[in-house]
């Protein structure tokens, strides 16, 4: 399946233009555009490594770091030069493959067992991972990972369908939006001291699971697909609470999958998508 590639620049998305493969997940770590994906049969991780700062920039090749995924990755760096990736396992518990800065090693995150594709995760600062899911019985768990040790998985409760994703705009603040079981986006936030209340953001009925990203300051930006297939963009300010959120305009072409979306830096976005028409688009 080939992928659409779409950028937000300033304040406005300009138009779509062709581009290559599609990537599962993808996040930055210094200068490097990191991208993973699950082979197709054997379910090891692959990874595949870019420096976004040279002059020319050939394809990189893929490397195989091992397990056998039931889902697809869910990557994040909480550091100069670590990453850690998650993965849902043959045993239904989170994986983590993680980059220490020499080496690739691997965790079972075990207490929880997972239904599939349920993973997400993000990072507030330096040291700091939070990761969730959703439990076979839909709700939606939470572990924290400080200081270099892992706590221990608490219940968030609601009513959850596949995937949710999960943004740190500021320290001490996280972001968390999934699909209810009604098919309308829901939120909920730590505040800094206390979980908000779940909060419903509307739309039409979303085909598929949310994508959101911290652009700058306290702004969220929330992608997702309505049952007519398009590409649905919202703005939310989360500088308090349950935040302040717009309303959804549509920006994009028929899509057959989540968008994907990664900030290059303080004013761009970048937001991938599968389209029916097997094309791929790149937007600046």
């Amino acid at each position: 399946m080939a992928s659409h590639i779409n950028h937000v620049s300033d304040s406005s998305f300009t138009q779509w233009s062709d581009t290559s493969t599609e990537p599962y997940t993808i996040t930055f770590g210094g200068k490097y555009l990191y991208v993973f994906t699950v082979g197709v049969g054997e379910g090891a991780l692959w990874a595949k490594v870019h420096d976004t700062t040279a002059a020319a920039n050939p394809s990189a090749a893929w490397h195989n770091l091992g397990g056998v995924c039931q889902s697809a990755p869910v990557a994040v760096s909480w550091g100069p030069d670590h990453i850690s990736v998650f993965v849902i396992g043959c045993d239904r518990q989170a994986w983590e493959c993680k980059w220490d800065g020499s080496k690739w090693g691997w965790k079972c995150l075990a207490g929880v067992k997972f239904t599939e594709h349920s993973l997400t995760a993000c990072s507030w600062g330096t040291g700091r991972i939070d990761l969730f899911g959703i439990g076979t019985d839909s709700a939606l768990k939470h572990l924290s990972f400080n200081k270099g040790v892992w706590n221990v998985w608490e219940n968030l409760g609601g009513l959850c369908i596949g995937k949710p994703k999960a943004v740190a705009p500021i320290g001490n603040r996280l972001d968390i939006f999934l699909k209810g079981g009604d098919s309308k986006l829901y939120h909920i936030a730590w505040s800094g001291s206390k979980w908000e209340a779940y909060n419903c953001l509307g739309g039409e009925y979303h085909i598929f699971q949310p994508e959101a990203v911290v652009w700058c300051n306290h702004r969220i930006d929330v992608f997702s697909s309505f049952h007519d297939g398009s590409v649905v963009h919202m703005v939310g300010d989360v500088a308090a609470g349950q935040g302040n959120w717009g309303s959804w305009e549509k920006i994009g072409r028929i899509s057959n999958s989540t968008p994907k979306a990664v900030t290059r830096d303080a004013k761009k976005v970048d937001i991938l998508y599968s389209g029916v028409d097997s094309a791929v688009w790149h937007k600046l």
